[in-house]
């Protein structure tokens, strides 16, 4: 009769221990990892971009067609299913009548 009692006072005990541990098995997992520094430094390299005809950069899947011009940056998307295009700036936006002049510079 007494062993039973020892162990029914013991099992809080157990249970507090078991629980401390994995909190603080988790508090190591969490907080406890080392915060990696990545000694590389990132490679940039710059293209001459003002030259007069720099080359068109085109790539394209069986899909889509990308080209873009590196002397203005912009860029034009045609879908070759049907050759619908998207332009980043409007065709001839300089000569759209309804666009602002600060926009129309800006484009």
């Amino acid at each position: 009769m007494r062993k039973k009692s020892l162990i029914r006072r013991l099992i809080p005990w157990i249970i507090t221990l078991v629980i401390i541990g994995v909190l603080v098995y988790l508090g190591f997992q969490i907080y406890g990892r080392e915060k990696t520094v990545h000694d590389r430094t990132p490679e940039i390299s710059y293209n001459n971009y003002e030259e007069e005809k720099a080359p068109h950069l085109v790539m394209e899947n069986d899909d889509l067609l990308f080209d873009l011009d590196p002397t203005t940056t912009t860029f034009q998307i045609t879908e070759k299913a049907n050759g619908r295009v998207w332009y980043s700036n409007p065709p001839e936006a300089d000569k759209d009548p309804i666009a602002r002049a600060q926009y129309k510079e800006e484009l």
